[in-house]
């Protein structure tokens, strides 16, 4: 069960990235040490929507990877509507309207929920701020430091800005529940359950340093119409495909997919990890879509490679 404590505090986060990494000789698309991939905004009642309008009850999730299965976290977040910016740290324009935070840690994701109050005053560009700091194996300080977690482990600092609904837009999230997720042609479909030793476990096993190819193709409903400010010009979003791995070697980490690009799909390489063990070796990947307003979806996959 995850506590909820009142938390009052200045958080200093970072944007939210992808590719946040702090050794640059370290590949970004594979997975060595706790992360935060991605954050997924679904409003109550309308899950495919990722802007909520006033009054309405909405959550915010964040995609936490890891090499290890379940790692505990915990979390303390707040949300607020964003003060408009275009360079520097985010900041709220009004007060803080929801606080929620795991001391204790657990193997769950972290999240925040919230009803979305009346603005103070009329933006033309209404948004969203979501920050606060993730720790993994650890509790965030919300008395001392708050971009710090209490026991020394690191600290993974978040800041997640996305449009809200107005009476002319309410942007949707792209979904993976009408993607074609692939391996080598063949459908790679959720695992039942993720084993350490999964040699035999039901997974698919690939060989030990073995070449594949994911394909991931998405319908063109994935995407949102965008109509211009005078209504003359009908455009679509841009999306950015994520991809990581918990292990071996995969070709990138991103696939943008610009608006013009007729297809939303793209094909990746990886190779297998050599010397798996003799119990075989439980590989993760995690692949994102964003449609950078806000929207996102995510999923996550897992192959066995064996000697």
């Amino acid at each position: 069960m995850i506590s909820v404590h009142s938390i009052r505090f200045a958080v200093f986060g970072l944007s939210l990235s992808v590719a946040a990494c702090d050794d640059p000789l370290k590949a970004t698309e594979i997975v060595e040490e706790p992360r935060v991939l991605a954050a997924r905004v679904e409003v109550d009642g309308a899950p495919g929507r990722a802007a909520p309008y006033p009054g309405e009850r909405a959550s915010v999730r964040f995609l936490v990877a890891a090499p290890e299965l379940e790692p505990a976290l915990g979390f303390a977040l707040v949300a607020c509507r964003a003060a408009p910016a275009n360079v520097g740290l985010a900041r709220c324009a009004e007060p803080i309207f929801a606080e929620q935070a795991l001391l204790e840690p657990e193997p769950v994701a972290p999240r925040i929920e919230f009803q979305l109050p009346e603005p103070a005053s009329e933006t033309a560009r209404p948004r969203l701020l979501v920050k606060g700091v993730i720790c993994a194996n650890g509790s965030p300080r919300v008395t001392e430091s708050p971009s710090t977690c209490a026991s020394g482990d690191q600290t993974l600092a978040v800041t997640l800005e996305v449009d809200l609904a107005t009476s002319a837009e309410a942007n949707q999230n792209p979904s993976f529940d009408t993607a074609e997720l692939s391996i080598d042609g063949e459908p790679l479909t959720p695992p039942s359950a993720l084993p350490s030793a999964c040699a035999g476990s039901g997974l698919r096993e690939v060989p030990a340093g073995s070449v594949h190819r994911f394909e991931l193709r998405f319908p063109e409903s994935a995407r949102d119409a965008l109509v211009s400010s005078d209504d003359t010009e009908v455009a679509v979003e841009s999306l950015l495909l994520s991809h990581f791995a918990s292990g071996g070697e995969l070709e990138r980490a991103f696939s943008p997919i610009p608006a013009e690009t007729a297809t939303i799909s793209t094909n990746i390489e990886w190779i297998a990890p050599g010397d798996p063990g003799a119990g075989g070796r439980l590989v993760r990947f995690w692949f994102v879509i964003r449609d950078l307003r806000g929207g996102s979806d995510f999923v996550e996959r897992a192959l066995c490679v064996v000697p």
